[in-house]
């Protein structure tokens, strides 16, 4: 049921707006690409292998430090799923553009979005508060401290896309 929560409520609403992304400005200028070029290009496979590989491990090292610290198995997973809701709020960004820069696109070029991410991240703080989601769910309230801490670890996966983008473009020229 977690999971169907992430994939569709949290994570749906963002792919709606980011639908709303404005172009880059450089599209003209591309060659088109191949009529034989698969759908899952190099490009696309080497961004899913760059976020799985840094959100897993992350994901299960949150889990793993959460029992270790004495969290019950329940509360190790309400925090793992917060974090997987903050993964895609990050994740949502680094999807703006394959090649540009996060911190060149500017935060507020695409207000839906902006306000999807809040609105995915209000959605699920509410769904811990809500008496018989919270339940359903199994979701419980975090301490602001506890979400500011997952917010970190989250912001790992905007400097391994931007490490990404930065050495492919390296390697491009």
């Amino acid at each position: 049921l977690q999971l169907l929560w992430l994939n569709l409520v949290t994570n749906g609403i963002q792919h709606i707006a980011l639908v709303m992304e404005p172009e880059e400005g450089h599209e003209l200028r591309r060659a088109p690409r191949s009529p034989h070029e698969p759908i899952f290009n190099r490009l696309m496979v080497e961004r899913v292998l760059v976020s799985a590989l840094v959100m897993g491990p992350l994901a299960f090292m949150v889990f793993l430090w959460h029992m270790d610290a004495g969290m019950s198995e329940a509360g190790a997973r309400n925090m793992t799923l917060l974090l997987m809701v903050l993964f895609e709020n990050v994740h949502v960004l680094n999807s703006r553009s394959e090649t540009i820069s996060v911190f060149r696109q500017g935060l507020f070029g695409n207000h839906f979005l902006l306000l999807a991410i809040l609105g995915a991240q209000a959605i699920h703080i509410g769904a811990m508060y809500t008496p018989g989601l919270r339940e359903l769910l199994a979701v419980m309230p975090v301490t602001a401290d506890q979400w500011a801490r997952l917010l970190v670890v989250a912001l790992v996966l905007i400097v391994m896309d931007e490490a990404q983008k930065y050495w492919r473009q390296r390697r491009m020229a």
